[in-house]
């Protein structure tokens, strides 16, 4: 895992923070509101993979998708495991079982698994 394990907010390039705006609902990009619910907690789960648990609610609540591309990154009860790797100081996050796709924030905000282009601004962010 390229960061350091913790709390952190994931931006996106448009400068909104991936939000989980309810437990099992998809994760999308939001302007900043200061709401726990756009906090991460990123823990390794293996030697290069970590699992992403938003903090917003009472319950484990995990970022979740099948791995396939086109599917929706939403909230789960059940984690997942990802890859998130580094390229010209963005991060991209790439499902562990996957790494030709990578989270996408498409059109409407959502969050989706798209094909990994490190060119694509959808699919750069920043933790802070």
């Amino acid at each position: 895992m390229s960061i350091t394990p913790g709390f952190h907010k994931i931006k996106a390039s448009s400068g909104k923070y991936l939000t989980l705006l309810g437990l099992t609902c998809n994760v999308t990009a939001e302007t900043a509101n200061g709401a726990r619910n756009q906090t991460w907690d990123v823990q390794p789960a293996g030697s290069s993979t970590c699992t992403i648990r938003n903090t917003g609610y009472d319950v484990n609540t995990y970022a979740y998708s099948t791995g396939q591309s086109g599917c929706a990154v939403v909230g789960s009860a059940s984690s997942c495991e990802w890859s998130i790797v580094t390229s010209n100081g963005n991060y991209f996050i790439l499902p562990a079982s996957d790494s030709s796709i990578a989270w996408n924030v498409e059109d409407d905000n959502a969050v989706k698994l798209t094909g990994k282009q490190l060119q694509n601004t959808r699919q750069q962010f920043m933790l802070e």
